[in-house]
């Protein structure tokens, strides 16, 4: 959803969101059940989560579980062994 309006539907792994807007996320099942809405937080790099709350991570995910040597476009998994957190990077 964008600013609370429904924006689209896809199956692809990343998305383009325009800045000063406020974007969430659901997950949809076969019969078509949507997930709570999660707000999406973006950032351009690992280090800028870092600097924002202190949580370093130590392992970065796919959304298909996939561990990655860093961060990429779209939406990563990132750890920190006891913690993990949702974070959408996008070009600049």
């Amino acid at each position: 959803t964008k600013n609370g309006k429904v924006e689209g539907f896809t199956t692809a792994t990343s998305c383009e969101y325009a800045a000063g807007n406020t974007y969430s996320i659901q997950a949809a099942n076969e019969f078509g059940g949507l997930s709570e809405a999660a707000k999406v937080d973006t950032a351009t790099g690992v280090e800028n989560i870092e600097k924002a709350d202190g949580f370093v991570p130590n392992a970065v995910y796919s959304l298909d579980g996939t561990r990655q040597t860093k961060a990429a476009r779209g939406i990563n998994i990132l750890t920190d062994g006891k913690t993990a957190k949702k974070v959408v990077l996008k070009d600049k």
